[in-house]
């Protein structure tokens, strides 16, 4: 949620990589040490990082902004599938096949990719669904389950 404070606009990014995300700015680190961790940012310092090389990416890919006004003043896309959290993760695989590609098919890299593990993490088992999971992730969802109950053994 953006809120003002003191004349300065904060924005709430959380850590939706599936590890540690940082950077530096004017000589000041920003440093999401959890996933899922939540920060207050100054709004002009996402405004410098979308602009410097990777900012984007890291925005786009590794980072989560919520807000959809936010995400357009700082020209990152808007659509569900680019917002999803772990939790969004969680509960649209609890979704139809077709609602599943219709959330992927506008989905980045690295959202697919957390589709992909939290898919085999859940072991789901809807042939369907992991179709849809492999061909937008490139993913084989099936084969890494059964890699994980053969580790089992």
């Amino acid at each position: 949620m953006a809120r003002k404070n003191t004349g300065e606009i904060k924005v709430d990014v959380w850590n939706n990589s599936m590890g540690r995300v940082s950077f530096v700015l004017d000589d000041k680190k920003y440093l999401w040490d959890k996933v899922g961790a939540k920060k207050s940012v100054d709004l002009e310092v996402l405004k410098e990082l979308v602009n410097i090389t990777g900012g984007y990416t890291l925005l786009n890919e590794e980072l989560l902004i919520k807000e959809s006004a936010i995400r357009e003043e700082l020209g990152l896309p808007v659509s569900p599938g680019q917002v999803l959290d772990a939790k969004g993760i969680t509960e649209l695989l609890t979704k139809s096949s077709v609602e599943i590609e219709a959330v992927l098919s506008d989905s980045n890299s690295a959202i697919l990719e957390k589709v992909a593990a939290e898919a085999i993490k859940q072991k789901i088992s809807d042939l369907d669904k992991m179709d849809v999971i492999e061909k937008y992730s490139g993913v084989d969802v099936l084969s890494a389950i059964k890699e994980l109950k053969e580790d089992a053994k």
